[in-house]
């Protein structure tokens, strides 16, 4: 909420920084939506907070979307004032009203905290929202004090203590159930942002590579992680022309908006919703796969081998491969097969393995696809391994035949 008006009645430095930033603004908003926005914007924020910052004799830090350097138009913007413990309370307000006032009066959505190190990292310990915050804080004003590295290691302990259980399963259970369906929440659906924040998180929390990133984690093939990045860009690409074309902080493409967020991006309103709808089934399976990986680790248990299993093995994440599927295809059945009479998913690198499979490959398996298919449709766990099928677009290169219908997006 914005504080009563008893602020300073003139404050020319921030005016003119004003200023500015809306002038840049309005540059970045022409260039094209997603990645160069993004950053343009948040390059630009950065700049004014490091202006008003001059002199604080903490640290600043950008959290969450602005400390990932991925401000939408009209993403709120996140930032942490890390005082030192010796700054009386009237000095930290004042600090309030030279860096965060200005921004509230350029119309910016501003979330701010004002903490000691050590406030900082209790309450993490406590709250996991505020340690996902903390995952992709970055510095953006001096740090006189050494603030920001002791930060870093604070966090890196909290991952590898009790703490971490109550993170990962905040994460597990911080999850819509469903579908993105027809008008995707582009945040907030399974499949948003927030999913793919999610595996940000979770690599943080990978048992023995703790606060290690996701793009960096090993988990994954380099093509897997690749079609993931661009997932993700598709997802923000929309969601910047979104904020774009309604001018205000909007995440749920509604089907009346839908045509105009296409011509922005340059593309048709159905071409649009295949992508989109592509790009969140994607992220929505490797973020369950991630869970699972992630707190099948930490129990450390494998379930005992299933007597349908010949070829695939358990993983803590579910089902692998236990040969390649490239030299052996009929195992991408066995294993859907596997999955449908089991209830276990297939794992992060077995959904890779999966996503590979060729249209050659997937030839030489016409043959058995039909009776295939009949016992996968009447296994106890059936509807949810057909669901990973539609889902990998495995259903697409299986059955081709399939292909038109699997592309129309019903509007009814």
């Amino acid at each position: 909420m914005r504080p009563p008006s008893d602020r300073p009645a003139s404050r020319p430095p921030g005016t003119q920084v004003l200023e500015r930033v809306q002038a840049l603004r309005r540059r970045a908003l022409a260039l094209p939506c997603g990645r160069p926005m993004e950053r343009a914007l948040s390059r630009i924020m950065t700049a004014a907070v490091a202006v008003l910052a001059q002199g604080f004799p903490g640290c600043v830090l950008a959290v969450g979307g602005f400390g990932l350097s991925q401000l939408s138009p009209g993403s709120d913007l996140d930032i942490c004032l890390l005082r030192p413990p010796h700054l009386p309370a009237e000095d930290s307000g004042r600090w309030v009203q030279s860096i965060v006032y200005p921004l509230w009066d350029s119309g910016m959505q501003v979330d701010y905290s004002v903490r000691t190190l050590a406030e900082t990292l209790e309450l993490a310990a406590q709250d996991p929202k505020v340690l996902a915050g903390l995952l992709s804080a970055r510095p953006i004003s001096p740090d006189p004090a050494g603030l920001f590295p002791e930060l870093r290691r604070g966090v890196r302990r909290i991952l590898t203590s009790a703490a971490r259980r109550t993170f990962v399963q905040w994460i597990a259970e911080s999850s819509p159930s469903g579908y993105a369906c027809i008008e995707p929440d582009l945040k907030n659906s399974p499949g948003g942002l927030r999913h793919w924040h999610h595996l940000g998180w979770l690599a943080a929390a990978f048992p023995g590579r703790e606060g290690a990133r996701f793009l960096d984690l090993g988990v994954l093939a380099p093509d897997q992680v690749e079609a993931l990045c661009a997932a993700a860009q598709t997802i923000r690409q929309a969601r910047c022309a979104l904020h774009c074309t309604t001018q205000r902080p909007h995440d749920v493409l509604s089907a009346e908006l839908q045509d105009a967020v296409a011509h922005r991006l340059g593309t048709s309103r159905p071409a649009l919703s295949q992508r989109l709808e592509e790009a969140m089934a994607r992220i929505r399976l490797a973020r369950c796969a991630m869970v699972r990986e992630v707190l099948g680790r930490m129990e450390r248990k494998r379930r005992p081998p299933d007597r349908r299993c010949d070829g695939i093995r358990h993983t803590p994440g579910g089902l692998g491969f236990a040969e390649d599927p490239g030299a052996h295809p009929h195992l991408v059945l066995r294993l859907i097969e596997t999955a449908a009479h089991t209830g276990i998913p297939p794992s992060f690198s077995a959904q890779g393995a999966l996503l590979r499979l060729s249209a050659q490959q997937a030839a030489e398996l016409t043959p058995h696809l039909a009776a295939w298919l009949h016992d996968i449709l009447h296994a106890p766990h059936g509807e949810a391994a057909f669901a990973t099928l539609l889902d990998l677009g495995l259903l697409r290169v299986l059955f081709p035949e399939l292909a038109p219908s699997l592309s129309v997006v019903p509007l009814d």
